[in-house]
């Protein structure tokens, strides 16, 4: 057997690489190719890994154990749609749910309005996704067509308020085939950009919202510590907002060179020198 977390410290830079590839059944295998600069044979052996890995990662039952299984098809309720799953990427919560699970449903707990997950259960993981329209539920407007492309906040409007996808008893995420979501909170796919690509929406925001909460006017220095995903978006936000010099810093040789790719001016490796002064 293949343990997900022995694959993900091997592969870690190639699947973050791949984030956004790796529930991805409906793409051409060229898009690894354009990616990955034409390595196409070393995308398909890992994209199989990661297809396996997600096999494994699909849902976390009782004791914090990982399988897959055969569930009911979500009926839509007032407001609501169903969704296929197109392409979902692995986030690392999700990896970290996996050991410590039961530590979330405890921070769960100091949070008004959030109910923790009862881990005696099944959790359906996946909240960076893209997915295509099936079906509407009633009090819908049905503004996209069935067929249609659409990412999404994370989340469920419900009447006693928003309530989380993904880390949820009842709200399952997009590691499965199937899943509900709230028809307000949609945006639709614009331009024919593949799924891989819109599934990076949500963890992009995540970068975007950080470096608009920061509220830089320019005079300052930017610094990211930590070129992971996140790091990485909050990288392309500044430079898309022209924020320079910005400096990063990363233990990882690949993930500084992507970060000088999506925009950093200096790239630091803080084992070898410190990125402040």
């Amino acid at each position: 057997t293949v343990d997900p977390l022995k694959v993900m410290e091997t592969y870690g830079a190639d699947i973050i690489r791949l984030w956004a590839l790796s529930v991805d059944f409906t793409e051409d295998h060229r898009i690894g190719d354009e990616i990955l600069g034409g390595v196409g044979d070393q995308y398909r052996k890992l994209r199989n890994t990661i297809r396996y890995l997600l096999g494994g990662l699909a849902g976390v039952s009782g004791a914090e154990k990982i399988g897959v299984d055969q569930m009911p098809e979500p009926k839509p309720g007032a407001g609501q749609v169903l969704v296929k799953s197109l392409a979902c990427g692995i986030c690392g919560s999700d990896l970290h749910a996996r050991k410590h699970a039961h530590r979330m449903v405890e921070l769960a707990k100091h949070f008004p309005g959030r109910k923790p997950m009862d881990l005696s259960r099944d959790v359906v993981f996946g909240h960076e996704f893209c997915c295509e329209i099936l079906d509407y539920g009633p009090d819908t407007a049905r503004k996209f067509k069935a067929g249609a492309r659409v990412c999404s906040l994370p989340a469920l409007l419900t009447a006693q308020g928003p309530q989380g996808i993904g880390y949820s008893n009842d709200n399952v995420g997009a590691y499965a085939e199937r899943m509900l979501l709230s028809e307000p909170l949609l945006l639709e796919v614009p331009n024919g950009l593949s799924a891989a690509h819109a599934a990076l929406t949500e963890p992009l925001a995540v970068g975007v919202h950080a470096v608009a909460k920061a509220n830089i006017r320019g005079e300052e220095v930017p610094l990211v510590i930590g070129c992971g995903p996140v790091g990485l978006a909050v990288i392309a936000a500044l430079k898309i907002r022209g924020l320079h010099p910005i400096v990063a810093a990363d233990y990882s040789p690949t993930l500084r060179a992507l970060a000088a790719k999506l925009g950093a001016d200096i790239v630091f490796d803080p084992s070898a020198s410190q990125p402040y002064a």
